[in-house]
């Protein structure tokens, strides 16, 4: 059960930072079940690693 409250508590986006536990140490909030429920096989997503670290880079940035 605390498990569960603290990946709760992570993924809660933080008054004074604008941004949730999750989101500043990885770049965006955690998937969950639901996310993946849409998502065709046959389809990959693929991302930009270099946006994705720059945002990670400016998050962390404005978060200190």
């Amino acid at each position: 059960m605390l498990a569960h409250a603290e990946f709760s508590f992570n993924g809660l986006v933080n008054q004074m930072t604008g941004k949730a536990p999750f989101q500043i140490v990885y770049g965006q909030l955690p998937k969950i079940i639901i996310d993946f429920v849409n998502i065709p096989v046959d389809e990959r997503n693929s991302v930009d690693v270099e946006a994705t670290l720059e945002n990670l880079k400016q998050t962390h940035e404005k978060v200190k």
